[in-house]
């Protein structure tokens, strides 16, 4: 297992590369845009290997990194997408068998799809107004339609840390979604992740709380919405969340860092 890493302030990427034993061996480093505040692992070509994307803030790029399979990356950019740029997520949108990606703008409340073309290249964006100040975003089918739809979590106020929801858009199933639907959450929330955290088969949601600190849990009804918030207290001030089976009961679990 390997590692990647983004410098935010310095622009660039590290690839730690794993032994095997628990250490690590030398770093390569790959030139960004402007502070890449945002990574994802997916494979934008089809060849089974792990590609990287990142989203930089300051300069509204993307860089892609197309893993060579042999520990080195290309690198490439993407521009003109929108309006500071704040996270994405990969799924295949359109049911073409090619990865596709969402982008954040977070400086005119959209989302940009672009559809990808299995060689790491892109189609123009297709913009959706998502009408928020959005923070964060994945993708799931959450109404068991086995059409990929989008969640974000976001700022109704930009910066005011009080009025927050979570909205989801619902795939159609050739790179279009409807409008977002809001589920109010209230306090200050950030970075979400979707799993079925209570095994009814329904895709649930996770987010941070940061003002209560608390994970704050969304359980999916399968149709389209969601049951009552349940708040987790975790540890001070949570920044970002992951979810595995960390005890191996085949139960999916949550790990917090805190700052």
């Amino acid at each position: 297992m390997d590692l990647a890493v983004s410098y935010i302030y310095d622009a660039y990427i590290g690839v730690i590369f794993g032994i095997g034993n628990g250490t690590f061996n030398n770093t390569d480093y790959y030139v960004t845009g402007s502070y890449p505040a945002y990574m994802i692992l997916t494979d934008l070509d089809n060849n089974n290997k792990m590609d990287l994307v990142t989203v930089n803030n300051l300069d509204d790029t993307l860089t892609i990194l197309v893993n060579n399979g042999d520990g080195s990356f290309t690198t490439s950019t993407l521009d003109s997408i929108g309006d500071y740029l704040t996270a994405l997520t990969s799924a295949d949108f359109n049911n073409d068998n090619k990865t596709d990606l969402a982008v954040v703008n977070a400086g005119d409340n959209s989302i940009t799809v672009l559809l990808g073309n299995g060689d790491a290249t892109f189609q123009p964006g297709i913009p959706y107004s998502l009408g928020h100040y959005g923070l964060d975003i994945i993708a799931a089918d959450f109404n068991n339609d086995n059409k990929i739809d989008l969640a974000t979590v976001n700022d109704l106020v930009a910066g005011d840390d009080i009025d927050y929801t979570a909205s989801v858009a619902f795939g159609i199933g050739n790179g279009s979604f409807t409008n977002g639907i809001d589920y109010v959450i209230g306090e200050s929330s950030k970075w979400l992740i979707s799993y079925d955290f209570n095994s009814d088969h329904n895709q649930d949601v996770a987010l941070i709380a940061q003002d209560s600190n608390d994970i704050i849990v969304l359980l999916g009804n399968g149709n389209a919405s969601f049951q009552p918030p349940l708040n987790n207290t975790v540890g001070t001030y949570p920044v970002h969340v992951l979810s595995a089976d960390f005890n191996n009961d085949t139960k999916q679990d949550l790990l917090v860092v805190n700052q």
